[in-house]
């Protein structure tokens, strides 16, 4: 199963979303219900509380999904504003012949983020993931395994920026989050 992921983020499209995000800081009040949504199509491999989907004021979206019952699928928020369509978040997961094989993708995955400094900044790796910046299309990416799954999860998110980590923090703590909610699901399997 292959998905098309765009190549570019507009920059349009990425100010209207972070001033969303300014515009509702102050607090929540729990899941939002576009994020209950999220964890309701994602069929339990998201908790709606692990992803924070802020969008632009006046910007629609809704939650698409296809699972199967070998467990791969993906899910992802297609938003749509005044500047354009993009997806605030995405998490594909693709079943591999057998764990090895999902090490080996994500092994790759992570080296090709890791060696392509013009493509990916801010590397970081843990146990069964990884997870960088994407230059190219303005999205924190992560890569891992979890069993004989290989997952990607992507995040719209601000550019870091030297001395500014707050987006960084963010995006990270959802990665694990997300990480977390999928070792949960997928342990029951």
């Amino acid at each position: 199963m292959t998905r098309r992921v765009p190549t570019g983020t507009p920059t349009a499209v990425l100010t209207a979303v972070l001033l969303g995000a300014l515009a509702a800081c102050g607090g929540s009040d729990g899941p939002s219900a576009l994020e209950k949504e999220l964890g309701r199509k994602c069929e339990g491999r998201v908790s709606a509380d692990s992803v924070d989907v802020r969008l632009p004021e006046g910007a629609t979206a809704k939650v698409i999904s296809t699972w199967h019952r070998d467990g791969r699928g993906q899910c992802w928020v297609a938003a749509k504003s005044k500047s354009g369509e993009f997806e605030p978040f995405a998490l594909e997961v693709i079943a591999a012949a057998d764990a090895e094989a999902a090490e080996k993708s994500r092994q790759d995955d992570c080296t090709r983020a890791r060696t392509d400094s013009r493509r990916h900044t801010l590397y970081s790796a843990k146990r069964d993931y990884c997870s960088s910046y994407s230059l190219s299309t303005g999205r924190y990416e992560a890569h891992g395994a979890i069993g004989r799954y290989d997952v990607g999860i992507y995040l719209l998110g601000a550019r870091p920026v030297e001395g500014v980590d707050a987006p960084l923090k963010k995006a990270r703590a959802e990665i694990d989050q997300v990480m977390d909610d999928l070792r949960a699901h997928y342990r029951k399997r």
